[in-house]
């Protein structure tokens, strides 16, 4: 990897550089896509057997078996292939974020 990227590891709340601000992205969006199929298959994401339930977060790891075949992948081969544009991409308000073109 580039190392202009600034990755060095994984890094959230802010994200600290493009990869993981992608990587966070990625994330979010995974976990909504299998958070919605789950719901609409009927299962209760609040119930909990493993995770102790919190009031901002679903009681199960929806999305992590899916986060590296798919999220982490597609992302690093993005920036490998230098898909993304850091200058246009990415924003660095309080921490760095995707822009909009991103």
């Amino acid at each position: 990897m580039d190392e202009s990227y600034g990755f060095t590891g994984r890094t959230r709340q802010p994200p600290k550089d493009p990869v993981n601000a992608a990587l966070s992205f990625g994330y979010v969006w995974l976990y909504n896509i299998v958070a919605e199929e789950l719901w609409m298959q009927g299962l209760d994401l609040r119930v909990s057997f493993l995770h102790v339930p919190w009031r901002k977060r679903t009681g199960l790891a929806l999305a992590e078996e899916f986060k590296q075949p798919i999220i982490d992948i597609v992302v690093l081969s993005m920036f490998k292939s230098k898909i993304f544009d850091i200058e246009e991409d990415f924003t660095r308000d309080r921490g760095v974020l995707l822009s909009r073109k991103g």
